[in-house]
């Protein structure tokens, strides 16, 4: 059973927990020192201290999983990916309430306005994909933007997910900027039909 900690929410690892879970994801001790920058001996002689500074728990819980690192680390990515959202988006609702600017993408990324990824977006677009801004929308703290890619998949963003994934390319999918989005399937009809130019030539002016 895990011991709790004073009046945090935290639980102290048992020494044989603290062995198990090292284990468990494929650290050795040795591997641990080399981590953490101390001795191998020091890592067991805190392994069996029952009053280990709190840290070194949390540390042993976040290390990646050697035995399946590359789902840990994808984890990883997505967590921040995540947290960095909703981060910005919290900035952005308060910059709402304070009166300042909130729409960064106003003016910018309008109808018609060609964007590519700058990193891979699930499984709706690899890096480097380029989208169409189809539809821009207001909901009651910012504009969300509906893009669609060379692909065909569509999906829409937030500014603070513009911020992570999408840059402008400054070319403008010249038909598509008087684009009046109805709905997805009127949308995929339209894709079909070669509505929108993804790679428009000699073309550098933004949508607006």
């Amino acid at each position: 059973m895990l011991t709790m900690v004073d009046h945090t929410s935290t639980y102290r690892l048992s020494r044989e927990q603290f062995r198990a879970l090292a284990r468990e994801k494929g650290w050795k001790f040795k591997m641990l020192a080399e981590r953490w920058g101390v001795s191998p001996e020091w890592v067991s002689i805190v392994s069996r201290d029952p009053n280990r500074d709190i840290r070194f728990d949390d540390a042993l819980f976040g290390l990646p999983n050697l035995r399946h690192l590359a789902r840990d680390l994808r984890r990883r990515e997505l967590q921040v990916d995540e947290a960095m959202a909703r981060y910005r988006f919290s900035q952005a609702a308060t910059r709402k309430k304070a009166g300042l600017p909130g729409y960064r993408y106003q003016g910018y990324l309008n109808v018609g306005a060609i964007v590519t990824t700058v990193t891979q977006f699930g499984t709706v677009a690899e890096e480097g994909t380029r989208g169409v801004v189809f539809d821009v929308r207001q909901n009651s703290l910012e504009e969300i933007y509906g893009v669609i890619f060379e692909q065909g998949a569509t999906e829409w963003f937030t500014p603070a997910l513009v911020d992570i994934y999408l840059a402008g390319t400054g070319l403008v999918a010249t038909a598509a900027t008087s684009y009046c989005y109805l709905d997805s399937a009127s949308l995929r009809v339209d894709f079909e039909m070669g509505r929108f130019d993804f790679d428009p030539v000699g073309i550098s002016s933004r949508a607006g």
